[in-house]
């Protein structure tokens, strides 16, 4: 084998480390976008359930306020908590993907109608002038108060789940962070060993037979042809060896032939 093919198979075999190196930590990095992507979404759920819990306690708020004279701030917070409520909701819904959580958010619609409900059922109260006005109004926000607290819990359940999921993916997150970090450190010890293994058998495989030839020539210079030159690399190193070999072999015939002459003569 070619020098030069032995240089190539060297750096093949750090190409490959490289590259198996490089499809692990990859797939780490995959990975880790991949619970990042489930963090993010599992924050929106968070936030949008704390959401929709504090709009459901706006209407809560904005009713007893009207039912205090705040007629202005208490329409306006009712009106704010409607929305918010709606908007939580829908942005729950798109993002869900369990289906039991899916199936909970069902339900939780016709808990937060039933709010929306017990509110507007006790500003028409307040607003009439029946004999026993505070007495209807006093169960309206009791029931009111129950229909709130239910939608809560029944929210709660989103925010308890996403907290531990989130808590979960974080943890994985961490361990395919330091996961990647130690494959990082070990594919780079890995290589520097390897680079360091090739460059002290490829230098041993080049200098070793060279040095012999030198020596080889440094005594054929001075007359010394009796010299077995004994190197089997496979590559250009033994054919110098060879050409080595069959010059000494032709001093040697000269050299006879010149002893020849001398006698004859």
């Amino acid at each position: 084998m070619k020098i030069q093919y032995k240089l190539m198979l060297s750096f093949s075999v750090l190409a490959v480390v490289f590259l198996i190196a490089g499809v692990i930590i990859s797939a780490n990095v995959t990975g880790m976008n991949a619970l990042d992507k489930r963090i993010s979404t599992d924050l929106t759920i968070n936030q949008q359930a704390i959401a929709y819990q504090n709009a459901a306690r706006d209407v809560q708020t904005g009713t007893f306020l009207y039912l205090q004279g705040e007629t202005g701030m208490g329409n306006q917070m009712i009106n704010e908590g409607e929305l918010q409520m709606v908007k939580s909701r829908l942005a729950l819904n798109a993002s869900l993907t369990d289906p039991k959580m899916i199936a909970d958010l069902s339900d939780t619609r016709d808990l937060e109608q039933q709010v929306l409900d017990s509110s507007h059922q006790t500003l028409s109260i307040a607003a009439g002038d029946d004999p026993d006005r505070d007495q209807q109004i006093r169960d309206r926000m009791n029931a009111l108060d129950a229909m709130v607290v239910a939608l809560n819990t029944r929210i709660a359940t989103f925010v308890g789940a996403t907290d531990r999921q989130v808590s979960t993916a974080i943890d994985a997150s961490a361990a395919y962070g330091a996961a990647t970090v130690q494959m990082i450190v070990m594919g780079l010890g890995l290589v520097l060993i390897l680079s360091l293994l090739m460059a002290i058998v490829m230098a041993r495989h080049l200098t070793g037979p060279i040095t012999s030839l030198t020596e080889t020539a440094d005594r054929v210079s001075r007359g010394d042809l009796e010299n077995k030159i004994e190197i089997k690399t496979g590559d250009e190193i033994e054919n110098l060896a060879d050409s080595f070999t069959r010059m000494i072999n032709a001093y040697k015939m000269m050299e006879a032939m010149s002893m020849m002459n001398e006698e004859e003569a």
